[in-house]
């Protein structure tokens, strides 16, 4: 179930950071609202292994800012699951 995910939100990742090249100029976005569609995107991605796009609504923001808030996504993301994982795992004595 980990290496899914994993996949899943690094190819969400990539895809966003691909599609990042075209708008490479700083805008007026909002952060907090881009950072919210793309969890909502890379959720997506993992119910349904579908590769994503720069989200409208971070259209004006530059491309360093929203690679940055994808790589605090697959971040936090990747950490939650690896916590989860741990927590079920069986303690061999």
């Amino acid at each position: 179930m980990l290496t899914r995910i994993s996949l899943a939100l690094a190819a969400a990742g990539l895809a966003l950071g691909l599609t990042a090249c075209g708008n490479s100029d700083a805008g007026d976005g909002n952060v907090a609202a881009c950072k919210a569609a793309i969890a909502e995107q890379m959720q997506d991605a993992v119910d349904t292994d579908t590769e994503g796009h720069r989200p409208a609504a971070c259209i004006g923001i530059d491309d360093k800012t929203l690679q940055r808030i994808a790589g605090e996504l697959i971040e936090d993301e990747l950490g939650d699951a690896f916590d989860k994982e741990l927590e079920e795992a069986e303690v061999i004595p």
